[in-house]
């Protein structure tokens, strides 16, 4: 978050308030240690009620993405520094200027790029000139009482132009009475509850049906009529909070004698169930329907559709998976993903892996879907898919650099081990000619499954005879193969409603694919590789997606 001072606002960038800031010498830390600099308190001696302060990324509500699973492509600027036209995060030229403030755009109505900061996959240090928002709080703040809307946040010191206000505070999950929902006040997520502003909507919120009978027993005892009760009501907290007809029903009640506030039995099946009850049904047989569960507990199958929305239940099918794993297949993922990360951690080696696979591309890639006609317009017709379709495969070789080599198999021919032996000597003699430092230097890593000929002599004795070393990939793992979980997911959407009336047209389409990729692309697939390995040994070796 970045803010710059104005002349019309206090000399931190912050409007003026009639409390004076306390100097950073408090004893107090709101943040308990956990940031760069102490958060302070005012007035001296109070303290926010009690709360859990994280410096985190965490899931706020209406989030759709986890902020910890998302990853951009990290640089490889190991002997250089980020530079514009080099570093892969400078892709907006410089982010910041050399007092680590956010570059001035100028006048003009010229809008700002977005700013990509190296990250955690980089290969550059972390002084490196790039990394500013990560490195934590950069000034001393103070939470303060105002008068009449609760706590709030304030700077005690100047703040550049361009600088960079508060880093981890971005997303603190804060307890305040409903561990579920953190605190938020304004535009910028708070560090202590009580700052949201009470307006007629949440005023209603806060109601349920029995505090607005209290009332509506209260205005009886005092004598009032419905209709002035009815306004009163409604005047507090909003239009339509009270129905004039609802208070009549209750005061005719309460002139019975009969001041309770609780629904009278009705007959029929009951409109609400236990959720403890619902949830322990779920838990304990989740491929029970609903109206299965309405039977036993003898309520309507709406009333549970309701109440396991409340739960945070919905239904999803099982996810097809590649192959159904033993123990010793998931020991084996386990065993070979974290030994990746670790070598990984000690000497990276991600841009010398090269990695291949085969794929059929269909000729014909249309799929049945409904679509919207009028009531008596009769739907169009699709062909019935034949058991055989046409089909062409083809073989890719690529690196974080971009694709080296590709090839199509003629009609009737298959890959054997000596086919495949020759791919990979045309492959090498192409990844001479794009990276002779990789070849004669470092050396090549091949990434590749352990189909039948992928494991054979003669691949095994040209592989020994070019120098290239082979990564440890355990089976039945193509979610750890960056062709199968990046290339060909994105080649299966580029394909998708297109129809080949020959061979020619089809390796057209997979050369105008390879084409429109950017080198980023290439490197995003190869850096996916640490974080899936993470996964891997996250779900003991099960599969993850």
């Amino acid at each position: 978050m970045f803010a710059e001072a104005a002349k019309k606002t206090g000399p931190c960038g912050m409007a003026e308030f009639k409390e004076k800031p306390e100097a950073p010498t408090e004893q107090l830390d709101v943040a308990c240690g956990q940031e760069n600099l102490p958060v302070g308190a005012w007035p001296p001696g109070a303290a926010p009620a009690p709360f859990q302060y994280t410096p985190d990324h965490v899931v706020g509500p209406g989030a759709d993405i986890d902020p910890t699973q998302i990853t951009f492509p990290g640089c490889i600027c190991v002997k250089t520094p980020c530079l514009p036209g080099i570093c892969s995060c400078l892709r907006h030229g410089e982010n910041y200027d050399d007092n680590s403030c956010l570059r001035d755009i100028g006048s003009g109505g010229k809008y700002a790029e977005p700013v990509f900061e190296c990250n955690i996959l980089c290969r550059c240090s972390d002084h490196c000139r790039n990394r500013v928002v990560q490195k934590g709080l950069q000034f001393h703040f103070q939470v303060f009482k105002t008068h009449k809307k609760g706590w709030g946040l304030r700077t005690l010191e100047f703040i550049p132009k361009g600088s960079s206000l508060y880093c981890p505070l971005e997303k603190s999950n804060i307890s305040c009475g409903n561990e579920k929902e953190p605190s938020m006040c304004g535009s910028a997520p708070s560090v202590f509850p009580s700052c949201k502003p009470l307006t007629l909507e949440t005023m209603k919120m806060m109601l349920d049906k029995k505090q607005i009978r209290a009332i509506f027993l209260f205005e009886f005892k005092m004598g009032r009529k419905a209709a002035e009760t009815t306004r009163n009501i409604n005047n507090a907290f909003g239009p339509g909070t009270a129905n004039e007809r609802t208070v009549q029903w209750w005061f005719k009640k309460f002139c019975k004698g009969d001041e309770s506030l609780e629904d009278e039995e009705r007959s029929g099946r009951p409109s609400e169930v236990d959720n403890d009850q619902l949830r322990a049904i779920i838990e304990a047989d989740p491929l029970t329907t609903t109206r299965e569960v309405a039977e036993e507990l003898n309520v309507n199958h709406s009333t549970v559709v309701r109440h396991l929305k409340q739960i945070g239940k919905v239904k999803k099918l099982d996810k097809w998976v590649p192959h159904e794993l033993t123990e010793n297949q998931k020991n084996r993922r386990f065993e070979v993903s974290s030994s990746l990360i670790l070598r990984n951690h000690n000497e990276p080696f991600l841009d010398r892996i090269v990695t291949c696979d085969e794929k059929w591309i269909l000729y014909d890639n249309r799929r049945r879907s409904a679509q919207w006609l009028d009531q008596e317009e009769a739907p169009k017709h699709f062909p019935k898919p034949i058991l055989h379709p046409k089909k062409i495969m083809v073989t890719i070789w690529w690196s974080a650099a971009g694709v080296i080599h590709y090839s199509f198999l003629n009609p009737g021919e298959t890959i054997t081990s000596e086919k495949y032996a020759q791919e990979i000597d045309e492959m090498h003699q192409k990844l001479q000619h794009l990276q002779l430092a990789l070849v004669n230097r470092k050396g090549p890593i091949l990434l590749h499954d352990n189909a039948r000929p992928h494991v054979a002599q003669p691949t095994l004795q040209k592989l020994n005879e070019l120098g290239y070393e082979v990564l440890p990939h355990p089976p039945y793992s193509p979610d750890l193969l960056p062709t199968n979980y990046h290339i060909f997911k994105h080649l299966n959407n580029f394909l998708q409603g297109k129809r080949f009336h020959n061979q020619q047209d089809a390796e057209n389409a997979f050369q105008e694919f390879v084409k429109s990729q950017s080198t980023d692309f290439y490197a995003t697939g190869i850096n996916q590789l640490i974080s899936r390995w993470q996964k891997c040994v996250d779900c003991n070796g099960s599969y993850f997606d």
